[in-house]
């Protein structure tokens, strides 16, 4: 099973690639894309930290680019790479300040 989903996951990125217009999609599956993005990079700020920072910089260009290319016009989209941004900035300040017994 895991195969079959592996190959199915594998044609549509292909087809992705060389896709000239946005693929057919619905407004669900859309949102379910961009909001999996978001909440990929905001389990990865606390569980990595400030050594996500490129990947997480990478995750909010993914999102501007994936809502660019599916023609999402939402001021939502904007506040899910802001939210990454803040995520980073606040586990960047958690890192420096000194705690009880060193740097936590």
């Amino acid at each position: 099973m895991r195969e079959g989903l592996l190959a199915a996951f594998d044609r549509r990125m292909k087809n992705t690639d060389t896709a000239t217009a946005p693929l057919q999609t619905s407004a669900a599956l859309t949102a379910d894309a961009l909001y999996g993005l978001y909440r990929y990079g905001m389990d990865l700020s606390p569980n990595m930290g400030s050594d996500a920072a490129e990947e997480l910089h990478s995750i909010s260009s993914l999102i501007q680019e994936a809502a660019s290319f599916w023609d999402v016009g939402s001021p939502v989209v904007d506040q899910l790479c802001a939210n990454i941004d803040a995520a980073l900035d606040h586990q960047t300040e958690r890192e420096r300040a000194p705690q009880l017994g060193g740097y936590q």
